[in-house]
């Protein structure tokens, strides 16, 4: 329970002061750091809790990154076949 409302205030802070400023990789290596702290805490008192906020925050920019990587290819390969092609 003490762990939901731990990621909670940290997904304000997410949104608020990372997405917000468009600071995304910053806010992976956050998240990633979070997620170390709980399970260095997690294996110090031999218990789980819940980290369903911080995965779903990730992947979602995983996922985001992702799509915006295989569009930029896109974008050049169009791009560069129909200029290329125009030359002909």
């Amino acid at each position: 329970m003490a762990g939901t409302y731990l990621f909670e205030a940290f997904a304000d802070y997410w949104v608020e002061k990372i997405l917000k400023y468009s600071k995304e990789l910053v806010g992976i290596q956050f998240w990633h750091e979070i997620l170390a702290v709980t399970k260095e805490w997690e294996d110090k008192h031999g218990t789980r809790i819940h980290k369903g906020t911080p995965y779903f925050f990730l992947a979602e920019k995983f996922y985001e990154l992702f799509l915006f990587y295989i569009g930029y290819h896109l974008f050049l390969h169009f791009y560069l076949y129909g200029h290329n092609k125009n030359k002909d």
